[in-house]
């Protein structure tokens, strides 16, 4: 790596996308990887201004706006920044709860009220004893919808940030550095399993059809020399979309993010990150986004969405409604 790029604060280990990558001298190693490997592999080229509007649209304006102010504070952080894409799963167990949770709000809110009219109903026309309609009345409340309404509202509380249950929080599942160009995946208690540089994995396009006759497509980072049992699902970054575009679109915006030699992908959840980034803050104070790394405006109908080159707050300043059109035109053009 050049003095000038490890001056600036990356390492020696960092990706170069002008850096030659060693050729693959060992076989696949094992059922997984030989299995995996049966897809198409894409390859590591310059990255250009392509992005994934699938993984896009996972993040507006407006919601950005709602957690600005804590973003400032340091009280929240975002999943993409200028040295760290970090991807969190929950447990099964967390998984299960959110399920029961969710069925819970769904017997509060709408079930009981029913049963409640049932109830008057009885009290009014049953000839039960008085004993045996509280009974009803009291087995009713204490066993089904106060538990309900327990769980309902710490859903409610944990949306709004105020408390989450420890077997709720999200346990790393993989991260890539872009100062230190390092892939690490976590193991199930957050330990990791493994961390290689970059350089050293190979992207995997994988597809098998659903029982409809669609498609569904995984993308994969599969290091190349050791044969593990595992890889890195690069896909879990966005919704899942029957496009295979969308797929070579999201390796483009990796291998973008990654290389240090290249800005980083111009999208919401990274703009704010832009002028921490060496390599992207001297592309933009040259002037240069939203055209090399962009969409020029003549793309565009509504041209003045695409400003050229784009301001510091390009895609934070937007409606959710332009961010949209924007990006649908993008995908157009791309």
């Amino acid at each position: 790596m050049s003095a000038s790029l490890e001056q600036v604060g990356y390492l020696e280990t960092a990706y170069r996308s002008d850096k030659p990558i060693a050729d693959k001298v060992i076989p696949p190693k094992g059922l997984w990887e030989l299995s995996i490997r049966k897809g198409t592999e894409l390859p590591f080229v310059k990255p250009s201004s392509m992005i994934s509007t699938q993984l896009a649209l996972g993040f507006k304006p407006s919601e950005y706006l709602e957690i600005e102010d804590k973003l400032a504070s340091g009280e929240r952080h975002l999943y993409w920044n200028e040295t760290i894409l970090k991807e969190e799963k929950m447990s099964g167990w967390g998984g299960l709860y959110l399920t029961t949770s969710v069925v819970a709000k769904f017997i509060a809110l709408y079930m009981m009220p029913f049963f409640f009219l049932f109830y008057f109903g009885l009290v009014i026309f049953s000839d039960a004893s008085a004993q045996d309609k509280w009974e009803v009345f009291f087995n009713a409340v204490m066993f089904i919808w106060l538990p309900s309404a327990l769980l309902w509202g710490q859903l409610v509380l944990m949306d709004k940030g105020y408390f989450t249950p420890w077997f709720l929080k999200a346990k790393k599942h993989y991260e890539l550095n872009r100062k230190t160009g390092m892939v690490t995946l976590y193991k199930g208690n957050g330990k990791a399993r493994f961390s290689h540089p970059f350089h050293e994995f190979d992207c995997i396009l994988t597809s098998s059809p659903t029982p409809q006759g669609a498609m569904n497509y995984g993308l994969f980072l599969v290091h190349r020399y050791n044969g593990y049992s595992f890889g890195v699902p690069l896909h879990s970054l966005m919704p899942g979309s029957p496009l295979v575009a969308e797929y070579h679109y999201l390796w483009n915006m990796i291998q973008a993010y990654m290389d240090v030699t290249s800005p980083m992908p111009d999208i919401l959840v990274l703009e704010e990150a832009r002028e921490k980034d060496p390599t992207t803050k001297a592309f933009d104070d040259n002037g240069q986004r939203g055209t090399a790394f962009g969409v020029p405006a003549h793309n565009v109908k509504k041209g003045d969405l695409l400003k050229n080159p784009r301001d510091s707050h390009f895609w934070r300043n937007m409606s959710d409604d332009d961010f949209e059109q924007t990006l649908t035109a993008i995908a157009k053009n791309q």
